[in-house]
């Protein structure tokens, strides 16, 4: 009784490459490197504001572009709902020093 070996001896093909077509709505992910180069640019003043920018028009990535759309969405409505609260304490302010006199 002889074993057969593991290794065969008879022709197998070449194997084909496989091409896979991605879907139309696919998008590439966003790596863990760039969330953190993302948040660490969030913390230097300037910066933010421009490169939330540039990240909202390139649409290479889209979930980094809708991140940077939203925050640029929330940073706009914070930032007139600090004015209208300024504008409140400072009227406010302004009748108390009516008052004063």
């Amino acid at each position: 009784m002889s074993e057969q070996s593991p290794y065969s001896t008879q022709y197998q093909p070449p194997v084909q490459p496989v091409y896979v077509q991605l879907p139309p709505d696919y998008s590439p992910t966003v790596t863990k490197g760039e969330w953190f180069l993302y948040l660490i640019l969030q913390m230097i003043p300037v910066v933010n504001l421009v490169m939330l920018i540039v990240y909202a028009l390139d649409n290479t990535k889209p979930s980094r572009a809708n991140l940077a759309k939203v925050n640029l969405i929330f940073l706009a409505v914070s930032f007139v709902i600090a004015i209208i609260t300024l504008i409140f304490f400072l009227c406010a302010f302004g009748e108390a020093m009516k008052h004063i006199h």
